[in-house]
Order: C-alpha cells, then sequence, then structure tokens
C-alpha cells in the first residue's frame, strides 16, 4: 500500500505491466495485478518455482519473469487460496519495479519508519542464537528445530522479530494507525486493509 500511494508499483500494476511478459495460455498476464497476488486471489501457480523459493531459497528475484512466462499454469483452485506463492511473486515485481532487493523496501519502507529495531528478514542481524526456535513434538521427544536461513525467509513474511515488536505492529493495525503517529499515513494502512478477496474456504482445518 506504501508503493501504491508513492505511485512506484500500483496495486493494479499487472505482471505484464512491471515485466512486459506474456504468460501461458490461458493465463492473461494483464489480470494478475499486486492486488490479487497479496490478497492469495491471483489463480497462478508455478510448482517449481514454488517450492524453490518457499523451500530452499535457490532462485533470485530476476529469474521470476522468465520462470512465469515459460511453466506458469492456472491454480487448480479458482478464487482465494491462502499461500506463500503470491506474495513472493510480489516482492519480485517489487525489486523490479523499484530496483531495491525487497528486504531493504521492507526496512525502508516500514520498519524503520516504525521504529522497529528489532525485526528483520535476515537470520544474520539475531544470529541463530539470538532467536526462539521452535519445538515441535516428535515420536514423543521434543525436538529444537534450527532457525530458518535468510534464504529461505521470503517476502510473504520472512521475518524475525521480538513479541515486544509484534505487539507494536498489532497495536498499529487495532487503532486505524493512530499508534503509528503519522509515520505510516494512516490512509495508507487502511489502503492494506480494504477487501480484496472473498475468503469462504476453510483453511487446514
Amino acid at each position: 500500500a506504501i508503493l501504491d500511494a508513492e505511485g512506484t508499483l500500483p496495486l493494479s500494476a499487472s505482471i505484464k505491466d512491471v515485466w512486459g511478459i506474456e504468460l501461458p495460455a490461458p493465463l492473461d498476464a494483464e489480470a494478475i495485478t499486486a492486488e490479487r497476488l497479496l490478497s492469495h486471489n491471483a489463480e497462478i501457480f508455478a510448482g517449481g518455482l514454488n517450492f524453490r523459493s518457499v523451500n530452499t531459497g535457490q532462485i533470485d528475484a530476476r529469474a521470476v519473469p522468465a520462470h512465469l512466462a515459460r511453466f506458469a499454469k492456472p491454480h487448480p483452485t479458482p478464487g482465494f487460496v491462502y499461500n506463500n506463492w503470491n506474495p513472493f511473486i510480489w516482492s519480485a515485481m517489487a525489486e523490479a519495479r523499484t530496483g531495491t532487493p525487497w528486504r531493504e523496501l521492507l526496512q525502508e519502507k516500514l520498519l524503520r519508519p516504525l521504529g522497529m529495531k528489532h525485526s528483520t528478514p535476515r537470520i544474520e542481524d539475531f544470529g541463530a542464537d539470538g532467536v526462539a526456535r521452535c519445538h515441535p513434538r516428535v515420536k514423543g521427544a521434543w525436538r529444537s528445530d534450527p532457525p530458518k536461513p535468510t534464504a529461505i525467509l521470503n517476502g510473504a513474511g520472512g521475518m524475525y522479530t521480538t513479541r515486544r515488536n509484534a505487539a507494536d505492529f498489532i497495536k498499529l493495525m487495532i487503532t486505524d494507525g493512530a499508534s503509528a503517529d503519522g509515520r505510516i499515513p494512516a490512509a495508507v494502512l487502511r489502503r492494506s486493509w480494504k477487501r480484496a478477496a472473498d475468503q469462504d474456504k476453510d483453511i487446514w482445518g
């Protein structure tokens, strides 16, 4: 919503607007917009790129348009489908339009203005010993899982934060932006809350 307000990357901008590519039929590159991607409603899938972006980190944002132009296909489920894949495409669009990696954009446009000094999309900023670990219970015993490396912290929400920063962010979202003290315009925040898709599905039970 910040990039939209600036006119840098409007929410109405499509894959074709940003990259000038066509997608395999029957997909329409003009119909897949930033707003649809960010609201999990773009109805597009490209399995190999999805796996690599979410699970291995072996993908560069600059490689995304060529991959989409070759391998994209309609998602088998129409309408809203919650996933990490759509926001990942948006982050590559943001890098292409601004020339700035999405991690830097996140810091510049959101985290630093809000004073969220203990939130980062890079494990290196905290160090592996500086973050809490997930402890799943497997076969009757607790297992300590290592933190996710930076490579697979993708633009869908890949970041580390403290409980205080998380609380600050939630407060901002439930006070109509008042707690941002103008650091993020309330109109921009309201734009990010505007309904863009109907969510009528059961998600993971």
